[in-house]
Order: C-alpha cells, then structure tokens, then sequence
C-alpha cells in the first residue's frame, strides 16, 4: 500500500513543522510520529490553541528514525537507546568545550 509520505529530508532545516508537515518531509505517517512523540524521543511545542510542531531537529530526527526503520527495523526501545547515547555525547562534548574554554581563558596573560 502506498502512502502520500515521501523521504525528501535531506535539507530541510529551517522553521516549526505542523504533525502534517513533519509527516511529508521525514516521510513518516503522522500516527507513527505520534508513538515518538509519546516516547519522548521527538519534542513538539504547542501554541496558544494546541496545535503541535516539531523543530528543526525534530523533523531531523524522525528523518533519521525512519532511514533506521527502513534499513533495520530497530524496535523502540533501540531507537530510544540511540538517540539517548546520542543526546549524551553531545552534552558530553559541549561541557568539554566549555571546560577548555574555561582553561583557556585562565592562561590568557
């Protein structure tokens, strides 16, 4: 069966997407989005009257998501584990930055 979803999230990076709108550009149904969002592993913001939307690095993600699905077929629980190894290394990195900047600035003469 054929969906109206297609994969062209190659370079789409700017701006809030609506549920409908991250569905197209990841290429993912918006029912399935909905299990990410309940997961925790995608964040969506609501405004004012409720309507959702998902960042730039939301849709990013469930464009990596579903390249995962299509060729692995990783079970929820292994795409949580990812992108929690994930969200780890890059906080990991940004307070190592932060420490080398600290020491930096301190042997400034």
């Amino acid at each position: 069966m054929k969906t109206g979803y297609q994969l062209i999230c190659t370079t789409w990076n700017t701006g809030l997407a609506e549920l409908e709108e991250a569905a197209q550009i990841s290429g993912m149904h918006p029912e399935m989005i909905e299990v990410f969002l309940r997961a925790g592993i995608v964040r969506s913001e609501a405004d004012g009257h409720g309507v959702r939307y998902i960042g730039p690095d939301g849709v990013e993600r469930l464009c990596q998501i579903q390249r995962m699905r299509k060729q692995r077929r990783p079970v929820l629980r292994y795409i949580r584990l990812v992108f929690a190894l994930t969200d780890r290394l890059v906080k990991t990195e940004r307070e190592l930055q932060q420490l080398r900047n600290l020491l930096s600035s301190q042997y400034v003469d």
